[in-house]
């Protein structure tokens, strides 16, 4: 069996789908303390792995920009499979990933501000 082009650009737009739907799930549950610091699963970094404090008031901070860009990222992702026009798909896989990327970092930045003024 071979993937074409198109395939790949549709299993992408479900991976972009899931992690879009599960990620900010992710946050939510470790910014209400769901979620205990750990390396594996959440945002890390030292400042947010370094108490559970830190790590509940990162996430906090990180809920809206994570939550948005997923928000977008999901309905790029779903336009890109209702509409089966490979360039559209490209196009809108792209914008996707550059939503996800764009608010990973600006969550990660804030989640990590918050964690060092939780020590403060």
């Amino acid at each position: 069996m071979e993937i074409t082009g198109s395939d790949a650009l549709v299993l992408t737009a479900v991976f972009i789908v899931i992690g879009s739907i599960g990620f900010p799930i992710i946050i939510e549950l470790a910014a209400r303390g769901r979620l205990a610091p750990n390396r594996f699963i959440g945002l890390r970094s030292d400042a947010l792995l370094s108490d559970p404090v830190a790590w509940i008031a990162g996430h906090r901070a990180a809920r809206a920009p994570i939550a948005l860009s997923c928000a977008a990222a999901l309905v790029l992702a779903l336009i890109a499979l209702a509409i089966p026009i490979v360039p559209v798909q490209a196009i809108a896989l792209f914008m996707a990933a550059v939503a996800l990327l764009g608010g990973g970092l600006l969550g990660l930045t804030r989640a990590d501000a918050a964690a060092n003024d939780a020590h403060d």
